[in-house]
């Protein structure tokens, strides 16, 4: 979920944007734009935002019962502080593991200028030290709504960024009218934008945990749980099957420890955390 005017609004993996082409609709017309070009395409009726979000909350229901049905995620998502018996190995509870972690927010460039010169509007952000798009998300400043790009390039650190005019709508005139927000009117689409990296932190993968520590060696006192950190490794990650050692993160690496006891005890439970889902969206997944 995202949120939108103070509220939360559903997301899938099927954007918006990708879900107007999948009906064949152009963009303009679909975002509330009244640009000139919508009457040479057979859908040119301009939706309203109602309609935009029966579709979004449709797409998000869909995507949500074929997850439950699967068992696992068709994009990938973090899964934080799930609580197993601790067994070597274990299985999670979505398959399609990829990799231990946490999500990872890191932002590239807030209030950034959108260029309105051209169709697409293009957006530039140099000294980036990421190596590839594949973690750029570009938001409405200030909030989590989405907004998609047709084309995104980096070299030699300078990102650039193209997005369609009419997917740029002003933050506050998303609830358009009937007629549409008039394309050549520039004050009617965003100025700025956010844009973030988003990733795997694979320095938190799990937390190994014993019901008492029985002496200082172990814990500080016997009455409260005692955890070591672990890290995950993806033994079959279709099925979710892993195992969790103790170890430690540092400089980049994990190392593994041995002791998997606390004063002779063996661990109980385990937490753990990790990305999982299909990295890619499968035609036969895009439309069911």
């Amino acid at each position: 979920m995202s949120t939108i005017f103070g509220a939360e609004y559903p997301s899938s993996a099927i954007s918006l944007a990708r879900y107007a082409q999948l009906i064949n609709y152009q963009d303009c017309s679909f975002f509330g734009v009244n640009n000139p070009s919508n009457n040479v395409y057979a859908c040119r009726e301009i939706w309203t935002k109602d309609q935009r979000d029966m579709a979004a909350l449709s797409l998000a229901e869909a995507q949500d019962e074929i997850e439950l049905e699967l068992e696992y995620f068709v994009e990938p998502k973090w899964v934080t502080a799930e609580r197993h018996r601790y067994t070597l190995p274990l299985l999670t509870a979505h398959g399609s593991v990829i990799a231990g972690g946490i999500k990872k927010t890191t932002s590239l460039g807030a209030a950034i200028a959108v260029n309105h010169a051209a169709d697409p509007a293009v957006i530039t952000i140099a000294g980036l030290t990421i190596t590839s798009v594949d973690c750029v998300k570009i938001y409405y400043p200030d909030t989590d709504q989405e907004i998609i790009p047709s084309d995104m390039t980096l070299v030699a650190g300078t990102l650039t960024i193209e997005i369609p005019r009419c997917r740029l709508v002003d933050y506050d005139k998303l609830d358009n009218p009937i007629e549409g927000w008039v394309y050549d009117t520039i004050s009617n689409f965003q100025t700025t934008v956010d844009v973030k990296c988003i990733e795997n932190d694979a320095s938190t993968n799990a937390v190994i945990i014993w019901p008492h520590g029985c002496d200082g060696a172990c814990s500080a006192t016997g009455c409260s749980d005692y955890r070591r950190n672990g890290c995950i490794y993806v033994l079959d990650g279709d099925i979710g099957s892993v195992d969790v050692l103790p170890a430690a993160y540092s400089a980049g690496t994990w190392k593994t420890s041995l002791t998997g006891s606390c004063c002779g005890n063996p661990a109980s439970r385990v937490e753990v955390n990790y990305y999982s889902g299909l990295q890619s969206l499968p035609r036969t997944v895009e439309q069911t």
